[in-house]
């Protein structure tokens, strides 16, 4: 869970729960806040963060159209994985999450995506570009 939070705020520079928030709930709150309510998806926070996005995006050196399509889909899909609330449906362990990590950087399919055909066709063939 904790290597999701830290990717999450690598890719959006910000928590998956809004920080203002939690620093004014209660401790109770607080745990009914991260065991019951969904954080948003990577690629649906850079939408909220207004002025933010820019420097969001010039810290991963890409405009923000770029950006926003790169969080879309599998980093997406991994980030959500890790911070699932059933622990049974996240990554069995921190090298479980690296391999999918690593797996995206390698155009190869994740573990953490539906695995269509024309999924795994598309990463196929990324991966054997010519």
């Amino acid at each position: 869970y904790s290597l999701g939070v830290l990717l999450y705020e690598l890719l959006t520079g910000t928590t998956p729960l809004e920080r203002e928030r939690m620093s004014e709930a209660s401790f109770d709150e607080l745990r009914q806040i991260i065991r019951e309510e969904e954080p948003p998806k990577p690629s649906t926070r850079l939408s909220t963060l207004d002025g933010a996005l820019d420097t969001v995006a010039e810290k991963h050196h890409t405009d923000l159209r770029t950006l926003t399509r790169q969080l879309s889909g599998e980093l997406d899909w991994i980030v959500m994985k890790a911070l699932e609330k059933d622990r049974a449906r996240r990554y069995e362990s921190a090298s479980g999450f690296a391999k999918d990590v690593q797996c995206y950087l390698n155009n190869e399919p994740v573990e953490a995506c539906p695995p269509s055909r024309m999924y795994l066709l598309r990463k196929t063939a990324r991966r054997h570009k010519a």
